[in-house]
């Protein structure tokens, strides 16, 4: 018996820290050509002479596309797939469950629905947008911690109550959008998650608050690792829990709400990314685990967004649509695999 229980512990050690050298690299080498490609492919390609012409300043109409169009939207899919990654991460981490991220529990909904109102409000202001997806989110978060802490975090009753305020929250908003059309210029993209028509003023005030919030994430890197050994281990241990929770809040918070302020009620993306990354290389080094989650992100992003422009050229589909796809049946296969532990653990 002591065998088994020491077989045990040791494969569970080793599961916990997979070394893999080569990921990094590999996710860096896949984000620099989808960066390539995702500049060169779109509505209307940009030939390698052409690009090359546009960077001589020999080609005008090559420059304004790739300037104007093709540029903001790497960088916001960048932006926003490391952003939506390491959110999702830093719930994970502090809800102790594997399941949750800014779309499912609701986060992203109750920034997209204060982004409605204060649109509505103060239209056409983008740093009011800004700062309401951040109150949205923020105060979403707030509420499912206190769900958390009520249900003594309970998985099933964390994601019900997310999908529950989630689907409050989008009724809202469509409902607002229904009564007042020109609150949201495009409701059906902003709905979905939609990359199209990014500014690079979007981009000056949502970019800097991520930029903001990713290095955050490295600096609590060590806390929410002591966190993930629960709350007892982490107090012995010398941390401050509850104030350790409420800054990984602000800067969840934070990081979902400058993605919907850029890319509207994208979904899944916090859940896959760094779920798979969490798989391949353990949680034993969280400043790791930010660091790969966060090109994850960025690398699943560049990808729909790229197959979301040339699959039906020259019509485009919302990236959200894509993310949609990979993200449905993912999070269904979660949650049956974690149905069928939970059932062997209690037999």
């Amino acid at each position: 018996m002591s065998t088994s229980l020491t077989s045990s512990t040791k494969k569970t050690t080793s599961n916990k820290n997979k070394p893999l050298p080569w990921l990094i690299w590999a996710l860096l080498g896949a984000f620099l050509v989808l960066i390539f490609l995702s500049i060169i492919f779109g509505s209307s390609s940009v030939s390698l002479k052409e690009l090359i012409e546009a960077i001589k300043g020999e080609n005008d109409t090559a420059a304004l596309i790739v300037t104007y169009i093709r540029i903001p939207r790497v960088i916001a899919s960048i932006a926003v797939g490391a952003a939506l990654g390491c959110s999702g991460l830093i719930l994970q981490s502090m809800l102790n469950n594997s399941l949750a991220s800014p779309g499912i529990i609701g986060i992203n909904s109750g920034a997209g629905l204060v982004v409605v109102v204060v649109s509505l409000i103060f239209p056409g202001s983008l740093i009011a947008r800004a700062i309401g997806a951040f109150i949205g989110a923020f105060f979403t978060s707030i509420m499912i911690y206190g769900i958390a802490k009520l249900s003594g975090a309970a998985r099933g009753t964390i994601i019900l109550a997310g999908v529950a305020i989630s689907g409050l929250f989008s009724a809202l908003t469509n409902t607002i959008i229904e009564l007042y059309p020109s609150t949201i210029l495009n409701r059906a993209s902003f709905s979905v998650g939609s990359l199209k028509n990014i500014t690079l003023d979007q981009l000056k005030i949502a970019v800097p608050l991520i930029i903001i919030g990713l290095i955050a994430a490295f600096l609590i890197a060590s806390s929410l690792s002591v966190l993930s050994l629960g709350d007892d281990v982490a107090s012995s241990l010398g941390l401050n829990v509850k104030a350790t929770r409420f800054i990984s809040l602000l800067i969840s918070a934070l990081l979902a709400s400058a993605a919907v302020a850029i890319g509207g009620l994208l979904s899944f993306l916090g859940l896959i990314a760094p779920h798979i990354v969490r798989k391949l290389i353990g949680v034993s080094n969280y400043k790791r685990l930010v660091l790969h989650t966060m090109i994850f992100g960025a690398d699943i992003t560049l990808l729909c967004d790229l197959l979301a422009r040339v699959l039906f050229k020259p019509y485009e589909l919302p990236v959200g649509i894509f993310l949609a796809v990979i993200g449905v049946p993912f999070f269904l296969f979660l949650l049956f695999s974690r149905g069928r532990r939970d059932r062997l653990d209690t037999n």
